[in-house]
């Protein structure tokens, strides 16, 4: 979504930065999902007395990543969409987002710029 917004403050239409947001975060997500599910592959696979628990949280766990990454792939993007547009309408376009830390710094010079005014 962060990559997504500064392609929108950068002048892209909605749809475009979605895409290339989504596009960006296509690789990470893949590789991080599909990871984990062939970590949780031998659960399918095990024998023994507690095989069956072992087989229960391996399928719901997998189903559950499979499921995140369908969201993050395809729903993620199109909320982006729907929400980035409804908040434009009413707050206008969209702007800058400014970070902690560079708003620390601006208040920290201005308050050095004072007390050097005041010595």
């Amino acid at each position: 979504v962060e990559f997504a917004l500064q392609r929108r403050v950068a002048g892209k239409s909605l749809a475009a930065a979605a895409i290339e947001g989504a596009r960006a975060r296509l690789r990470p997500i893949l590789m991080t999902s599909l990871a984990f599910v062939a970590g949780l592959l031998p659960l399918l696979f095990v024998s023994g007395p507690a095989a069956q628990g072992n087989h229960s949280i391996g399928a719901a766990a997998i189903g559950g990543m499979f499921i995140g990454m369908v969201l993050g792939i395809f729903v993620i993007p199109v909320l982006f969409v729907t929400f980035q547009y409804l908040q434009e309408r009413i707050t206008g376009p969209a702007t800058a987002i400014v970070e902690a830390g560079e708003l620390l710094e601006e208040v920290m010079k201005q308050e050095k710029g004072r007390s050097i005014g005041k010595s």
